[in-house]
């Protein structure tokens, strides 16, 4: 008798070596994505605290607009939000000409990012 692993054996090794691979693969990639996407939620996050906190110092502003737009620049320059937020979908820092639209509404105000021109 001969000692080894006959050709089938090897085979199906790995076939089910490249399987577990593959779920691996999948598992991590999305794994980070769904990390990537919490990262940037939270950085636009900060972004909309920072606005708010703009908004709270600069109320005769706003007041009695239906919508008001700043940059994110300003809000980095004045100390609202941090100079460094990378998006970590394009690991490139957030365009400093973004603008955050604040609107008045029944409730409060409403924070979203716009990134037109002139908002």
């Amino acid at each position: 008798m001969k000692k080894g692993f006959t050709l089938i054996e090897m085979l199906a090794v790995i076939t089910i070596i490249g399987i577990i691979g593959t779920i691996a693969f999948i598992t991590v990639d999305k794994s980070i994505k769904d990390s990537k996407n919490k990262l940037y939620d939270a950085q636009v996050q900060s972004i909309y605290d920072g606005a708010e906190a703009w908004v709270y110092d600069n109320i005769n502003i706003v007041n009695n607009k239906e919508f008001y737009c700043i940059k994110l620049s300003e809000l980095q320059d004045k100390g609202y939000v941090e100079k460094d937020l990378i998006n970590p979908k394009d690991d490139v820092k957030f365009d400093p000409n973004l603008f955050v639209k604040i609107t008045d509404t029944i409730y409060g105000y409403d924070y979203s990012i716009d990134e037109t021109e002139g908002c």
